[in-house]
C-alpha cells in the first residue's frame, strides 16, 4: 500500500492506475486493504494544513510515500515542467531529512521520459512572490526549489518511519513572479494596485502551465506506481 500528497486537486482527477485501488485520504475508516493500494491525500496548501493531513492517516502500513504537487524554481538554470526530485529537504531553519527514496524516484522519471532534476528543497510558510525574494531564500537556504508543505509531511512521516520521496514539478521559473497571495483574486487585487500589464501577462503565463504541470505529475505518479517493490524495497 502506497500513499500520495498533493496540494492540488488536479493530479488525482487525471490519474490511472491499473490494477490500483485508488482511496481518498479524507474516508478511509479504519480497516486497512488487503489489495494493492494508493492513498491519495489532498493536503491544501501549507505546513499546517500538510501537518495535520499526516497526523490524520490510520496506522496502516504504508510501504512507500511520495510528496508531488508544484514548486517554485529558485535555481536560475531551473526549468519550468522538470520534476524536481528532492535530496534534501530543508526548513528555513535549518533543519533537514534525506528522502529514502530520492535516487528511486529520479530513475522512475528518466524511465518515463520526464525532464528531471535533483537538488534541495526548502519549504516555507508563506508564498516566495519575486525574483528578488527567491534570490535571497536561494543564497540564505542554499536551496534549489521551493514548497510549502513538504518538510512538514517528511516531518510526520519519517517518525512514522515511511519511507517517503519528493518529486514536484517546477511551475514558476527563478526570475517569474507570483501574486503574493498564490491565488487569481490576489492577482487581480494586486493588479489594480499596480496597473502593470507586464505582471498580469506574467501571471497568466504562469497559470497556464497548470493544467499541463498537473498531467506531468499524473504522469510521474503512474509511473512510479508501476514499479516492482523489489527495486522500492532496494532503495529503503
Amino acid at each position: 500500500m502506497r500513499i500520495a500528497f498533493h496540494a492540488l486537486p488536479a493530479e488525482a482527477a487525471l490519474l490511472r492506475a491499473p490494477g490500483w485501488t485508488i482511496r481518498d485520504g479524507r474516508s478511509l475508516g479504519t480497516v486497512p486493504p488487503t489489495s494493492k493500494t494508493l492513498v491519495q491525500v489532498q493536503t491544501g496548501v501549507g505546513s499546517a494544513k500538510a501537518r495535520r493531513c499526516a497526523h490524520a492517516l490510520p496506522p496502516w502500513p504504508f510501504e512507500g510515500a511520495l510528496l508531488g504537487g508544484f514548486a517554485g524554481a529558485l535555481d536560475e538554470e531551473l526549468e519550468a515542467g522538470t520534476v524536481f526530485v528532492a535530496d534534501r529537504v530543508l526548513d528555513e531553519s535549518g533543519r533537514a531529512y534525506e528522502p529514502p527514496l530520492t535516487s528511486l524516484l529520479e530513475d522512475v522519471a528518466t524511465r518515463a521520459g520526464l525532464p528531471v532534476r535533483r537538488g534541495v528543497l526548502v519549504s516555507v510558510d508563506r508564498v516566495v512572490s519575486d525574483a528578488v525574494a527567491k534570490r535571497e531564500l536561494a543564497a540564505s537556504s542554499g536551496a534549489d526549489a521551493v514548497d510549502m508543505e513538504s518538510f512538514a509531511l517528511a516531518e510526520a512521516l519519517a517518525a512514522r518511519d515511511v519511507a517517503f520521496g519528493v518529486a514536484r514539478i517546477v511551475l514558476d521559473r527563478a526570475s517569474e513572479s507570483l501574486p503574493v497571495g498564490g491565488s487569481a483574486r490576489s492577482a487581480l487585487a494586486e493588479l489594480g494596485r499596480s496597473r502593470s500589464l507586464g505582471s498580469l501577462i506574467g501571471w497568466v503565463r504562469i497559470g497556464a502551465r497548470v493544467r499541463p504541470s498537473a498531467r506531468r505529475g499524473a504522469r510521474f505518479l503512474e509511473a512510479w506506481l508501476s514499479e516492482s517493490r523489489t527495486a522500492e524495497a532496494a532503495e529503503s
